[in-house]
């Protein structure tokens, strides 16, 4: 299994697994006892709809500024 991580920041980590072909995304809440949420994503279209979620936040966030 060959595991290349694309992102690692704050509470976000994304990583791409060869062996398995699927994205991991895990998030952690942070704080004194952390909470971990991990998806495992099979398909390219779940990819574009989570990017799609995240430009539109983006979009809103900067047109408030």
């Amino acid at each position: 299994m060959t595991l290349h991580t694309l992102l690692a920041k704050d509470a976000i980590q994304i990583v791409f697994d060869d062996a398995k072909r699927l994205v991991l995304l895990e998030m952690s809440s942070g704080g004194y006892r952390e909470r971990y949420v991990a998806m495992h994503i099979e398909h390219a279209a779940d990819i574009d709809d989570i990017v799609a979620g995240l430009l539109e936040a983006k979009r809103r966030l900067t047109e408030e500024a």
